[in-house]
């Protein structure tokens, strides 16, 4: 099931000054690993989310695509993956680092 929600993207993680933190701190931090990673260590998909080609044109700042929210689960523990709604759909795709484990 594709859900339609504009607030999803406040799901993207922010920067570090807008939490407080020093940027090089919250660059140390972010770690982007693959969909076939995550769901091989047993994640299971919990949501997606249909982001807009317009909404996704905004928050890439240049003409984009239809885009994917993506929202896994493996116990406590959530990842999220933001990518081409395309790509998604495209086997080969989940192998490229798109997502980020929220610990």
């Amino acid at each position: 099931m594709i859900k339609f929600a504009l607030g999803a993207l406040l799901l993207l993680p922010l920067s570090g000054a807008a939490m407080g933190q020093s940027a090089n701190a919250a660059t140390t931090e972010i770690k982007h690993v693959k969909m076939a990673a995550l769901l091989g260590q047993g994640y299971e998909i919990k949501a997606v989310t249909l982001v807009p080609q317009d909404v996704s044109s905004r928050v890439a700042q240049k003409p984009d695509k239809d885009a994917a929210l993506v929202t896994l689960q493996k116990g406590s523990v959530a990842a999220t993956c933001f990518l081409a709604l395309d790509a998604y759909s495209s086997p080969g795709m989940l192998d490229i680092a798109w997502c980020i484990e929220q610990k």
